[in-house]
């Protein structure tokens, strides 16, 4: 079990006074959202709660905040996340949703190949031999 770690405010106080109102304006973003047929995003999230992105980090780092707050922005990242990942499958929204997971989301889509040297104690006539043989079989 993870030992609870005592809550030492720093910094510029909480725009939300405890993590029930955090929670109702987030909940409020994604209605706002739906309402106005908006996008969710990271940024849009962080302006709609009157905060800049790196407070949003902050938040999510749980750096002089109250434990809760981390996770209410860890849903609503989930939440971004999850509805961007379903515009990868269109084709008209899939540059920008894959833009968006590249650079939000950590994800990753090029391709690794890997490339291998092996330094071998054979001579390649002992290495023909060794290729006809096994051709036999």
């Amino acid at each position: 079990m993870r030992k609870k770690v005592p809550f030492i405010k720093l910094g510029p106080p909480l725009k939300y006074k405890n993590a029930q109102e955090l929670e109702l304006a987030v909940s409020d973003y994604f209605r706002h959202c739906k309402i106005h047929k908006l996008r969710p995003g990271i940024c849009g999230l962080a302006s709609y709660l009157g905060i800049n992105r790196s407070t949003l980090k902050r938040y999510e780092r749980q750096e002089s905040v109250p434990e809760e707050y981390k996770y209410i922005i860890l849903r609503a990242r989930d939440a971004i996340e999850a509805y961007n990942e379903q515009l990868l499958y269109d084709k008209s929204t899939f540059q920008g949703a894959k833009f968006i997971m590249e650079n939000n989301f950590d994800y990753d889509a090029s391709q690794k190949t890997k490339n291998e040297n092996i330094n071998v104690d054979m001579s390649y006539e002992e290495y023909l031999s060794k290729v006809l043989d096994q051709d036999e079989y």
